[in-house]
């Protein structure tokens, strides 16, 4: 009789193990697979570029730009993790270079960094900024990466990047996600010294004009 009892016991916790397990299984789904919840943006002023990253339950983001001198850039970090899930985003602004070369070697190249395959690309129009795009993946892994680069102006290169160890579609739409809360405005050029130089001069010779018509009495 006591060991039936023991039994019945170890029966009843062990479903009840199944069942908390469970529980915590379809929580966890909720929450990887609920919508994306994106914060306010985070300005770079000097920059024209604003970002909303994401503030659902298991996101860590930072909450500004931090300036990089070895780049002459300035970027910013999320990172996302749950029970068996993680993920890292990384959206950067820096000057372009010639060692860039085209977008698509740039692609190419981030790929091969991360020792995964390009399985496909595509381009998304943004706020001002045309982003050509890659998801890779490892062989046997379940990696994944998408990471878009694209032109702001004719002399900044904005990347956006969002890799997850564990599941390549979170990735995607981490990235889709975020990437339509990217906005960037071009900075205004500054004022031709010669056409500043030309305007003072005409209205100059304006005020001159009304002075000499007020003194003709």
């Amino acid at each position: 009789m006591i060991f039936g009892k023991i039994r019945n016991s170890s029966d009843k916790l062990f479903l009840l193990a199944i069942f908390a397990a469970g529980l915590g299984i379809a929580q966890y789904l909720v929450v990887v697979r609920s919508r994306i919840e994106l914060s306010p943006p985070v300005v770079l002023p000097e920059e024209g570029l604003s970002i909303r990253l994401p503030v659902s339950v298991g996101w860590q983001s930072q909450s500004k730009w931090t300036f990089d001198p070895r780049e002459g850039g300035s970027y910013i970090l999320a990172q996302f993790a749950v029970p068996s899930h993680q993920a890292n985003l990384f959206c950067g602004i820096r000057p372009y270079s010639e060692t860039d070369g085209t977008i698509q070697e740039r692609l190419t190249r981030r790929a091969a960094f991360h020792k995964a395959q390009i399985v496909q690309v595509g381009e998304r129009k943004l706020r001002n900024i045309q982003m050509n795009w890659v998801l890779a993946v490892r062989e046997q892994s379940t990696f994944g990466m998408f990471y878009g680069v694209g032109m702001a102006g004719d002399d900044q290169v904005i990347e956006l990047e969002v890799t997850s160890p564990t599941d390549a579609d979170l990735a995607r739409r981490i990235f889709m996600t975020v990437a339509d809360g990217l906005r960037y405005k071009p900075k205004p050029p500054p004022p031709d010294p010669k056409n500043v130089a030309k305007r003072l001069n005409e209205s100059s010779g304006a005020g001159e004009l009304v002075l000499a018509a007020g003194s003709s009495n």
